[in-house]
């Protein structure tokens, strides 16, 4: 399952933690997870999601809270079909992602909205990695698939001149 460590005391202590994403019986991990804070102030969780019974990834999914990460929506899929999903809050409620995409090759971003708690996929275009061939595997052994792997973890934050940053690892 996904959840949040809470500190009252500015990260001094850490003494209580919030379920965020979890599947009843266990067998779907929501790995890589991370949390931002939309315009009108509902945080929205997101996570790689991968069927533990099925061996394989399922789309990336999210979650919404709106009493500050206490309870949490039910998890429910972004339609991305990739890994390691980092959002940056638009103008709004707009949102870009930058994931590593798992039916396509390569590292792309995704410009999303909300309606109401739903999530809408606008746009989306490959960044790096989109023409090279053996960057990811996909099978039921998951060392295997990390041992091959040659990109992912990109973090993305707005500069004060209002551009993007993005980093990843790659070889």
């Amino acid at each position: 399952k996904m959840v949040s460590l809470v500190s009252h005391d500015q990260g001094q202590t850490w003494p209580e933690y919030w379920d965020v994403m979890r599947e009843e019986g266990g067998k779907v991990f929501f790995w890589e997870s991370k949390i931002v804070e939309l315009a009108d102030g509902r945080l929205l969780a997101v996570a790689w999601t991968y069927d533990d019974v099925a061996k394989k990834d399922r789309p990336n999914h999210y979650s919404l809270s709106k009493d500050g990460g206490k309870t949490w929506s039910a998890p429910v899929s972004t339609g991305l079909m990739g890994q390691t999903l980092t959002p940056l809050v638009l103008d709004g409620d707009r949102v870009l992602c930058v994931y590593r995409r798992m039916d396509v090759t390569g590292l792309w971003a995704n410009l999303s909205h909300f309606e109401g708690n739903a999530w809408v996929n606008d746009d989306a275009f490959p960044l790096w990695g989109a023409r090279a061939a053996g960057l990811t595997e996909s099978s039921d052994n998951m060392a295997h698939n990390f041992n091959v792997l040659r990109f992912g973890a990109p973090c993305l934050t707005r500069l004060a001149d209002g551009s993007v940053f993005l980093a990843f690892w790659c070889y």
